[in-house]
């Protein structure tokens, strides 16, 4: 495949999605408008396009829109970083000018420091021996990534930090297990679930929540834990309530079988009428 000046065409880029804020002109140049849900590709639509080029000769194709809940130009602190890709990545691609990378362990900070020599950029990811945000003092990050924790912990960092209290300061929370005591954690706290995602992993699905501090603490619907802010039109959101639902019913019904613990029974069942109004399309 060839272009008006005989160039040939090999690499095609699909962006998933134009809420990206970064807007960078090869994806969303000005002047594109919000696309309706319906007039967005579904998945099997992009796999689909993507072997139709691939039969005009194209060979690379890279998926791209919809990183950054970060948001450009602030300092991010990745918290249980690992080998510090994220951070890496962050600074590579121009979103963060400096990041911190923080773990509990020496191994993986280890890890970090070959990453950030490999790409040569140690010189603004700095590492940190970190016990969750123990090791930073407010005003070092703006943007806190916390990713693959289960939610109980990522509950616990926050709850044990006073300073993420801070309307300047977001939170980009990934639970691998239990995101529903995170909900819980930022709806009883004052924090606000401005946005939430999801992303699938070896056949999981996950949610990835993004949140704020407003100091207000408002009622929530019942079972608003189990869904928050995800997207009842979207659906791998929509598995992953699902399958929420099926365990909490299925707990519910154990309960009330064996006349055990009567009033978890009745959080679950309220739980599974909120998720249901949810899949329903209900207000949430």
């Amino acid at each position: 495949m060839f272009d008006s000046k005989g160039r040939n065409i090999h690499y095609l880029r699909l962006s998933v999605t134009d809420l990206c804020n970064l807007r960078c002109r090869y994806c969303m140049p000005d002047g594109v408008d919000k696309l309706e849900r319906e007039d967005i590709l579904t998945y099997e639509e992009f796999l689909r396009l993507a072997a139709l080029f691939a039969r005009c000769g194209v060979d690379t194709v890279r998926v791209t829109g919809g990183e950054p809940l970060v948001r450009k130009g602030v300092v991010a602190a990745d918290i249980g970083t690992d080998h510090a890709y994220l951070p890496s990545y962050l600074v590579l691609s121009g979103i963060c000018p400096r990041a911190l990378a923080c773990d509990l362990r020496k191994g993986p900070l280890e890890n970090a420091a070959e990453t950030l020599e490999h790409w040569n950029i140690a010189d603004k990811i700095s590492l940190r021996l970190s016990d969750g945000l123990d090791e930073l003092s407010a005003g070092e990050a703006d943007d806190i990534i916390m990713a693959g924790m289960g939610g109980i912990l990522i509950a616990k960092l926050l709850e044990r930090t006073e300073w993420v209290k801070n309307k300047n300061i977001r939170l980009i929370l990934q639970p691998m297990s239990h995101a529903e005591e995170v909900r819980l954690f930022l709806c009883n706290n004052g924090f606000d679930i401005i946005e939430e995602r999801t992303c699938r992993d070896d056949g999981r699905i996950y949610s990835v929540i993004c949140a704020e501090y407003s100091g207000k603490i408002e009622a929530f619907p019942q079972g608003y834990e189990f869904y928050g802010k995800l997207d009842p039109n979207d659906d791998i959101a929509r598995k992953l309530v699902e399958r929420q639902h099926k365990r909490l019913k299925i707990r519910a019904s154990s309960l009330r079988e064996a006349n055990f613990k009567l009033d978890e029974a009745e959080y679950c069942e309220k739980a599974c009428l909120g998720m249901e109004s949810f899949l329903n399309g209900g207000e949430k």
